[in-house]
């Protein structure tokens, strides 16, 4: 990778940064059309074309409220998510670090980009900005994950030592920094910026680059698992047999072979016995590691059928190509490298203090001197 590129990784890249905590692009897009119209109260901004050629009007900047820009997943663009990014914006005139808002990478059609982040953390910018300050870029959703792996207020507490651990880890791993959705690149445009050693390395398919915050399959889940109210007398419509009244850990582990075969099979083997395993046992079976939807949910207060969740996610999670193109498999990526970011910055924060404690002591022992 030129030289160049590594020295603008987190510092000074105005527009399309390296995101500090996937390594992926922020994307910069002239659709803000897309945007507008997942909201009845934004729709005003933009004008749908009447016609399947027609092109809609180009939608102006207006400011929103940053949750409804996290909470948004458009199935028709699954990469628009990485047009939305916020920044740590260092002040030199008064070395304050801070967090913005978020922003929207936009492009206008004379190929400037424009970005502009909102000052205010809650609040969200669409559309077409006019400013271009500096700062340390990160996707808005993969600053959620951040929150989920290291710890917002722990980030807020020390942030100018989170910013010295994202600049070490990325140094240290340049090599899958700055990836590019291939699907959504312009490849004539990109070969001409890019070294041909650089593009081939870390271009990659757009299909990597959905939501890791946001996966519908595992909402769709969700939804199911808490409308069905589940009771502890399941088999209450089975006929009492022999079968059904065997060993709970003898159950277990049927089921467990059973499962490896095929989930099919394994849920209808579970209705026609009756057998309702433990919520423990289903619990450990739905990789909540990955999948936090899972705890804040058992942090809940509300009934959720245990044994269809564990299920269905078992199901969705063996089907490798789904899984390959999913948000889920962007949010393993974002874990992992948060992880590595997280060992670091906690390295870094123990160091400061120890730091700390030995320049205390020592002004103490001058003054006594």
């Amino acid at each position: 990778m030129p030289r160049k590129i590594l020295r603008n990784v987190g510092y000074g890249w105005p527009f399309c940064g390296p995101c500090i905590a996937c390594g992926g692009q922020t994307l910069i897009t002239i659709r803000t059309d897309v945007v507008f119209l997942e909201h009845e109260e934004w729709k005003h901004f933009t004008n749908t074309p009447t016609r399947e050629d027609e092109e809609p009007d180009m939608a102006p900047s207006t400011l929103v409220q940053a949750k409804d820009i996290e909470s948004m997943y458009i199935d028709g663009e699954p990469w628009m998510w990485t047009t939305f990014y916020r920044a740590i914006i260092h002040r030199l005139d008064i070395d304050h670090l801070g967090i913005s808002g978020i922003t929207q990478g936009f492009m206008e059609f004379n190929l400037a980009p424009v970005p502009q982040v909102p000052r205010d953390p809650l609040k969200a910018r669409i559309g077409d900005p006019y400013d271009n300050p500096i700062g340390y870029l990160v996707h808005a959703h993969c600053w959620l994950l951040v929150d989920r792996v290291v710890g917002m207020e722990l980030v807020d507490t020390h942030l100018a030592i989170f910013v010295k651990a994202v600049a070490r880890f990325w140094a240290e791993n340049i090599e899958i920094c700055w990836v590019l959705p291939v699907d959504n690149c312009n490849d004539k445009i990109d070969r001409q910026i890019w070294e041909l050693e650089h593009y081939e390395k870390t271009d990659a398919p757009s299909s990597m680059w959905k939501n890791p915050a946001i996966v519908p399959e595992i909402q769709s889940i969700i939804e199911k698992a808490t409308q069905t109210r589940c009771t502890d007398d399941r088999s209450q419509h089975v006929q009492p047999s022999m079968v059904s009244q065997i060993p709970l850990e003898v159950a277990i582990q049927i089921t467990d072979m059973t499962k490896r075969a095929s989930i099919s099979d394994a849920r209808n083997l579970l209705t026609a016995f009756g057998w309702r395993l433990p919520d423990s046992y289903w619990k450990n079976c739905s990789r909540m590691d990955l999948i936090f939807e899972y705890n804040d949910l058992d942090e809940s207060d509300h009934p959720v059928d245990w044994q269809l969740l564990g299920l269905a996610t078992e199901e969705l999670l063996g089907d490798s190509d789904w899984y390959d193109k999913s948000g889920l498999k962007t949010r393993r990526r974002v874990f992992q490298r948060l992880g590595q970011i997280k060992a670091i910055f906690l390295d870094l924060i123990k160091k400061d203090e120890t730091d700390h404690v030995f320049r205390r002591r020592l002004s103490r022992r001058k003054n006594f001197a």
